[in-house]
C-alpha cells in the first residue's frame, strides 16, 4: 500500500511540472540543472522572484555553465537593470560554452547603453551569435542595424539581407534595406528591387531561442 501512494505521489508529480522540478531539487539539491529547468518552469508561472532565485542556484552550482548566467542576464535585461544585465552576461560570456543567446543578449545591453566603443563591441558580440546560431534572424536584424548606425553601409545590407531571408515579410528590414538603398543610390526611389526580392523568396523556417525582446 505505501509503494502505491508513493506512486500515486510521483504521478502527481509528473502531472505538475512545478512540482516535478521542486521534487528533483529537494532530492538532489546539488544539480544545477534541476533548478536550471525549475527556473524556466517558475518564469513561465511568472513567479519572477522564484525564477530568480532558482537560476541563480543553478548559476552558483555550475558557475563554468553558461546557462544559468543568460539567462539572469537576460530577466535583468528585461527589467531594463542594463548593468546587472551586464554583469551576468559577462560571465556567460566567460563560461564554457557560450551561446548565441548571451552573445545576442549581451549586445543588446551594450547597443542600450549607447557609444561608439560599446556599438563596436556589440556588432562583435553579433557576429559571433550568428555564425554560432545562422538562422537567427533577429541576430542578423540587429546587426545590420548596428552596423548601419557605425556607417558601414554594405555590411549593413549583407546582414540585413540575410535576416530577410530568413523572414522575408519582417517590415523593419524591408524598410532598413530601402532607406539604404536610397542613400546609395537616390535614383533607386521607387524602385522595387527589394519587394521582388522578397516574392521570390521562399519563408524560412524560423529559429526559437530565449531572447529579452
Amino acid at each position: 500500500f505505501g509503494y502505491t501512494v508513493t506512486t500515486l505521489v510521483r504521478n502527481q508529480d509528473w502531472i505538475n511540472p512545478e512540482a516535478l522540478w521542486t521534487s528533483g531539487v529537494n532530492v538532489n539539491p546539488r544539480n544545477g540543472m534541476l533548478w536550471y529547468n525549475l527556473g524556466h518552469e517558475l518564469e513561465d508561472r511568472n513567479d519572477l522572484v522564484g525564477a530568480w532565485k532558482a537560476f541563480h542556484v543553478a548559476a552558483d552550482l555550475d558557475p563554468l555553465s553558461s546557462d544559468g548566467w543568460t539567462m539572469l542576464g537576460i530577466m535583468a535585461l528585461r527589467n531594463q537593470q542594463l548593468d546587472l544585465a551586464e554583469e551576468k552576461l559577462k560571465l556567460a560570456l566567460d563560461g564554457r560554452s557560450p551561446t548565441a543567446t548571451a552573445h545576442h543578449n549581451y549586445a543588446m545591453v551594450l547597443l542600450n547603453k549607447g557609444g561608439t566603443d560599446n556599438l563596436e563591441l556589440a556588432i562583435s558580440h553579433l557576429k559571433s551569435a550568428v555564425k554560432l546560431e545562422p538562422g537567427l534572424m533577429q541576430g542578423h536584424e540587429m546587426m545590420g542595424m548596428a552596423l548601419a548606425e557605425a556607417g558601414r553601409s554594405q555590411e549593413a545590407v549583407a546582414a540585413l539581407s540575410a535576416a530577410l531571408k530568413l523572414d522575408p515579410r519582417n517590415p523593419n528590414v524591408l524598410a532598413k534595406l530601402q532607406d539604404l538603398t536610397r542613400q546609395s543610390n537616390p535614383e533607386s526611389v521607387g524602385s522595387n528591387s527589394v519587394d521582388n526580392s522578397v516574392e521570390s523568396s521562399p519563408p524560412a523556417e524560423k529559429k526559437s531561442g530565449l531572447y529579452a525582446e
